[in-house]
């Protein structure tokens, strides 16, 4: 499976890691008599002396690819950027993947959702103090499309652009309702889009030469209250950590976050834009092409045990294929009339192929022909004397030890109604042949979606005989035209769900660390110029 860009923004800090101050800072418990006198005239003494205020952070080290400062537009390295930092955009995505404005005032869509027209807002300067204009962004959203390997669904969805009296004009390729999401290009000044470092009118300058980025002085000086970040060349993202405890920077972010991990420093928790969804093989013929018997295993299933078992507080569960928080926040006009944001999310149990009045587990394994249990729970059926149990085959990589304790958990639960499962774990290039080949009846598996949340490359024909998916070319139609603006949630829903073939689990959350020197304040204020940190 292809992985697209990922666009990462971070949640608001909350009063945790203060608490956690404040009870290590409690006195010890069975101190000595000795240890008790001395910190009382440790604290007697410090009574007189008038406290220090606490001193705001001025200077900030960030880790940076070992290669150096790249051009925005050419650079896919593997390391984090410090392109917001320099550049603003159109529009940046917040914790929950939906578009704000930076540089935009405003975005109309035009006809069918095959274009839109963006203004601009007034008083955005570049670092030369110049001011920002239409013509800025479209020399800079054209050398964008000249990296289609960076911009990949932004070189698949426009098709050009121009100057239209004062505003950006863009055609697209095709409709697409949620293209503001795709608008978070850097724009650098006209004429300096190809060089090395071009232009820029976010709050920090690069200083040629050397690794800091001062103060962009046309900036709004009340928005800053860092003035200068230092640049901390890094090789690979395992040192990190140690880094952050020694002191040598001052945060980072990682894709891959467990609960175990980055004890050191403060940290938060990121929802991601990628997918954990439990595959079914259900193709004529299968076990599990029986409908009857596929919303069994689903009614069965406890996915808030499993995730919570096998992930902790790193995985955020959601019951539809869409990212949680970025469909928590969908307008009202954009939700199915049946569903409101706070309500629970359209989900399986409303599938249209579920039966009005669901079979039992006993009914359901007599048609299948498997109508004993033997001594340990499990539904057999007796052949040339013999007794053969109903066995699902649920397959897994090995390198993932997270979702083979999601297998061993789903085990434990389908073997509550009788039904054996058996966990086949296989080196990742075999698990993918085997997911293509189609023998398994169950699997768990990952995919990483477009920022724009478009699902319709999920059930291209090609994506679905790598996904081990039936290919349905009504759902790829209405997953097109979903994202065109021309069917409700609703209507998309309703089709996902009766085909089955997936059902989502959780997305993933990433963590960022950083030392406690930053306040919440800092991170609360700041979190756009700071933690909008991109990885290619």
């Amino acid at each position: 499976m292809g992985h697209l860009h990922l666009y990462t923004a971070l949640c608001r800090f909350c009063s945790l890691a203060l608490c956690i101050c404040l009870l290590f800072g409690c006195t010890r418990l069975n101190m000595s008599q000795e240890d008790l006198e001395i910190q009382m005239m440790e604290h007697s003494s410090a009574s007189v002396l008038s406290t220090p205020a606490p001193q705001e952070q001025t200077d900030l080290c960030l880790p940076v690819s070992d290669e150096g400062i790249h051009s925005p537009f050419a650079y896919a390295g593997t390391t984090p950027s410090v392109v917001p930092l320099i550049y603003q955009s159109l529009f940046y995505l917040d914790d929950n993947y939906c578009p704000q404005p930076q540089l935009a005032g405003t975005l109309t869509m035009g006809a069918e959702n095959t274009s839109c027209t963006v203004t601009l807002r007034t008083g955005a300067r570049f670092s030369d103090g110049s001011g920002v204009s239409a013509a800025d962004v479209v020399a800079s959203l054209r050398e964008a499309l000249r990296y289609p390997q960076r911009f990949t669904m932004l070189a698949q969805t426009v098709s050009g652009c121009r100057e239209e009296n004062g505003a950006v004009v863009i055609t697209l390729q095709q409709p697409e309702r949620n293209i503001a999401s795709l608008l978070t290009f850097p724009v650098c000044k006209a004429g300096t889009q190809s060089q090395d470092i071009p232009l820029g009118s976010g709050p920090f300058v690069y200083q040629t030469g050397s690794n800091l980025l001062e103060q962009n002085p046309y900036y709004p000086e009340d928005s800053l209250s860092i003035q200068k970040v230092e640049l901390i060349p890094v090789s690979d993202e395992e040192s990190l950590g140690y880094m952050l405890k020694i002191g040598v920077i001052d945060f980072y972010f990682s894709a891959n976050a467990t609960p175990d991990s980055y004890s050191h420093g403060s940290r938060e928790y990121v929802t991601l834009n990628r997918l954990t969804y439990l595959g079914a093989n259900r193709q004529s013929g299968a076990l599990l092409s029986n409908d009857s018997l596929w919303q069994l295993i689903l009614d069965t299933i406890q996915k808030e045990q499993l995730v919570s078992y096998a992930c902790g507080n790193t995985a955020s569960i959601t019951n539809v294929p869409f990212h949680p928080g970025y469909w928590q926040h969908r307008t009202p006009n954009d939700l199915p009339q049946s569903s409101q944001p706070e309500s629970a999310p359209l989900s399986q149990s409303s599938s249209p192929s579920q039966p009005e009045q669901p079979l039992s587990i006993q009914q359901i394994m007599q048609q299948l022909g498997y109508s004993q249990q033997d001594a340990e729970g499990y539904w057999c059926n007796s052949y040339q004397g013999a007794m053969n149990r109903f066995t699902l085959r649920i397959v897994i990589n090995t390198e993932n030890t997270v979702r083979h304790q999601l297998a061993q958990l789903l085990r434990e639960q389908l073997g509550e109604i009788g039904i054996e499962a058996q966990i086949v774990s296989e080196a990742y290039a075999s698990y993918l042949q085997t997911i293509a080949s189609r023998q398994f009846d169950l699997y768990i598996g990952e995919v990483q979606l477009d920022v724009n949340m478009d699902l319709s490359h999920l059930f291209t024909e090609e994506n679905c005989a790598k996904l081990g998916f039936p290919y349905h070319a009504d759902l790829l139609e209405a997953a097109r035209q979903l994202q065109g603006g021309q069917i409700s949630d609703e209507a998309f829903l309703s089709l996902f769900f009766s085909y089955g073939t997936m059902e989502p689990l959780y997305y993933q959350r990433g963590t960022l660390c950083y030392t406690r020197n930053l306040t919440a304040d800092f991170i609360d204020g700041h979190r756009e110029l700071f933690y909008r940190l991109e990885w290619y």
